[in-house]
């Protein structure tokens, strides 16, 4: 069912659009394996970390303006949700990029879980 301010209807051969770029984004929750990062957080153009779960690991990066607020606080063994990135690969691995709207959040701290 459509709300009141949508209709779908079939197009005839000859309507035609632009194509539209679409992003698709993700969430996900992981424990940190490794960060690339200078340890205090300051002065980077980029920080990134290594993700692990059940499934495998993937890799979080953010440039300049992205770099999350929540990046300094961030360490090895923590528990974080990666909200709204952008899904995509970097040398064949999977990677989820910071961007506009995304939020890095710590869900729990190192000392709190087994260690790996």
């Amino acid at each position: 069912n459509l709300d009141a301010g949508s209709e779908v209807s079939i197009a005839d051969e000859d309507d035609s659009a632009p194509v539209v770029d679409v992003e698709t984004r993700v969430s996900i929750v992981a424990r940190v394996w490794s960060i690339d990062s200078f340890p205090d957080g300051v002065g980077n153009t980029r920080w990134a970390a290594t993700l692990v779960d059940a499934t495998g690991s993937a890799q979080i990066v953010a440039f300049k303006q992205f770099i999350p607020l929540s990046a300094a606080a961030v360490k090895r063994g923590d528990t974080i949700a990666v909200l709204n990135g952008e899904k995509g690969e970097w040398g064949g691995r999977p990677q989820v990029k910071c961007g506009p709207g995304t939020k890095v959040v710590i869900v729990s701290d190192a000392d709190d879980v087994p260690e790996f």
